[in-house]
């Protein structure tokens, strides 16, 4: 079975395949200070509350925002699962291709959504991740990666967002700070924190 695991800011999500249907899926919380031995006795027990053992696993995809939990995501994957992880990002050998300024500055995140919307939906589409940040991105007809934005910090109910407007309280909106805008796209990071400077935080 294959193991998929999308790495946050927030949270940690991970996904067990068997061929393409979905076996069993998890989240918790990230800390970036977990150590391989730690991710492994959580993995353990997240497995064992679905019935399953972790030799089930033959394989293992990582998409992580967060690079200072990789080291140990890597070590947990070849100790304990007996596989190399995949690391997606712009090196990896995907359809989906940058056609960013810099390739480099694409986050993992967004490949795999990229990747996954245009497998499921075609293109030209855009994806909306709804995560620490809410993420824009768009992709070609052909499945190519154009470029994307960013939206408003998505905040717990009743927090304020970043720039200190309020959030939702008791789960009504305060039409007095709805905005309703396109959200323009970047082919870079320089013109990308451009785009959020002028378009929201």
């Amino acid at each position: 079975m294959l193991l998929a695991v999308d790495v946050g800011n927030t949270n940690v999500t991970l996904a067990l395949f068997d061929g393409e249907r979905l076996a069993a899926d998890w989240r918790v919380t990230s800390h970036r200070e977990r150590t391989a031995d730690e991710m492994a006795v959580e993995l353990r027990q997240l497995f064992s509350l679905r019935g399953y053992e972790l030799e089930i696993v033959d394989g293992v995809v990582i998409a992580s925002v967060v690079p200072n939990l990789n080291p140990a995501l890597i070590e947990a994957s070849r100790r304990y699962l007996k596989c190399e992880p995949v690391m997606v990002g712009p090196g990896t050998k995907t359809s989906v291709r940058v056609r960013y300024d810099n390739p480099k500055d694409v986050g993992a995140d967004r490949i795999a959504n990229a990747l996954a919307a245009y497998t499921k939906f075609g293109g030209p589409i855009v994806v909306i991740d709804f995560g620490t940040a809410v993420t824009y991105d768009a992709i070609s007809a052909q499945g190519d990666y154009l470029g994307g934005a960013d939206g408003r910090r998505a905040g717990r109910i009743g927090e304020g967002d970043c720039d200190g407007r309020p959030g939702l309280a008791g789960g009504r909106a305060d039409s007095r700070h709805r905005e309703h805008r396109a959200a323009p796209h970047a082919r870079g990071t320089a013109p990308y924190l451009s785009t959020k400077l002028g378009w929201g935080c």
